[in-house]
């Protein structure tokens, strides 16, 4: 999947409430592996590929031109983002400004919380906050949020 079909799916018009269930359903789109049926959990995706590559990095002790900037991605966005989307913000800014807040607030109180509990440790302060983004993404998708 290149850049601009991704940009396609995370821009395309959001329908919520009655609206999104009104919205006449045409032939194929619900089947697996449809373009539009993949734009329901576009942003789980990007979210659990990215958990899943800071993980690795972290893991497999990548060097830190390759490390530094997918911590700095997930730590900065992700994480936030994994609990914003369960908002159901219409601005898109302001879902993005929301993911950033969140997630400085949520990996400082992490590292914060395990320093004063003498557990203090990176790679565990990055397991723990891959495991909030992982149970943001969850409820995100259970709960039936698309786009």
């Amino acid at each position: 999947m290149g850049v601009g079909t991704l940009l396609n799916l995370l821009s395309a018009p959001r329908l919520v409430g009655a609206e999104a269930d009104a919205r006449p359903d045409p032939a194929g789109v619900g089947e697996v592996g449809h373009p539009a049926s993949t734009r329901k959990y576009a942003w789980a995706w990007i979210l659990l590929s990215s958990t899943l590559a800071v993980e690795l990095a972290t893991l497999f002790d990548a060097p830190a031109l390759v490390r530094g900037p997918l911590v700095l991605w997930f730590c900065l966005f992700c994480t936030g983002m994994a609990w914003v989307r369960l908002l159901r913000l219409e601005d898109r800014l302001a879902a993005a400004v929301a993911a950033v807040a969140l997630s400085v607030a949520m990996s400082g109180l992490t590292a914060t919380a395990l320093l004063y509990s003498g557990h203090a440790s990176a790679n565990l302060t990055m397991l723990t906050l891959e495991a909030f983004t992982m149970i943001g993404v969850f409820l995100d998708v259970t709960l039936g949020r698309r786009t």
